[in-house]
């Protein structure tokens, strides 16, 4: 915890929280009381209703008309972006350019996506852990393995089985939008994926055509 000064001058407050606030700069990480200086509880909680645009299983070799819609139409809004993988080249992500983006590499990505990307990573945004896989195995049991790859994750972005998953495990919502290249295990449907981080985490899952 901070120290009776540092509370006493007013550059912290006591906060209680419904979950662990996961703030870098709290005096006891993952605490539900914790002291929190002004600064890091206003920079969490000043953007209300942030767009995250989800993507995965591209496959592509170089953007497309579609995917630059994509871009365009269901991401404008959205500074920050998340692909789960299977980008297969890196080219495909100069569509993304003006945007902040988090990437893993998934199994059919090549050397140079694989060199570049994790093959999974944890970010905090608002607040919340956001973990990041492509996934691996067959769809079946896939959210369970990726389940078992984080720890107190508020939310785990995945892809790989092409098939849309929005499911909560307790405090863990489990999110797959899908894949953007559609294929047979999506039925050929194409989607990808928006997350909302305001008081809570909130996924949806738009098709695409």
């Amino acid at each position: 915890m901070q120290s009776e000064r540092e509370l006493a001058s007013g550059t912290h407050i006591i906060v209680r929280a419904s979950r662990p606030l996961h703030l870098p700069a709290a005096g006891r990480s993952g605490a539900f009381y914790c002291a929190v200086p002004f600064d890091e509880l206003l920079r969490v909680h000043h953007v209300k209703n942030m767009k995250i645009g989800v993507i995965s299983d591209t496959h592509l070799r170089k953007p497309t008309p579609l995917l630059e819609r994509v871009v365009d139409e269901y991401f404008h809004d959205s500074q920050i972006i998340i692909h789960a993988g299977d980008v297969v080249s890196p080219e495909v992500l100069e569509v993304f350019r003006d945007k902040d983006l988090y990437v893993v590499s998934g199994n059919r990505d090549n050397d140079l996506i694989q060199r570049k990307y994790p093959a999974k990573q944890t970010i905090e945004l608002k607040g919340f852990r956001i973990g990041i896989v492509h996934g691996w195995g067959p769809a079946f049991g896939l959210p369970k393995r990726v389940l078992s790859s984080f720890e107190n994750a508020d939310c785990i972005v995945f892809g790989h089985s092409h098939i849309p998953v929005i499911r909560h495990h307790g405090s863990t919502l489990l999110f797959n939008p899908g894949a953007f290249c559609g294929g047979i295990f999506s039925l050929w449907r194409r989607t990808i994926g928006i997350l909302t981080l305001d008081e809570e985490i909130k996924a949806e899952v738009i098709r695409i055509s």
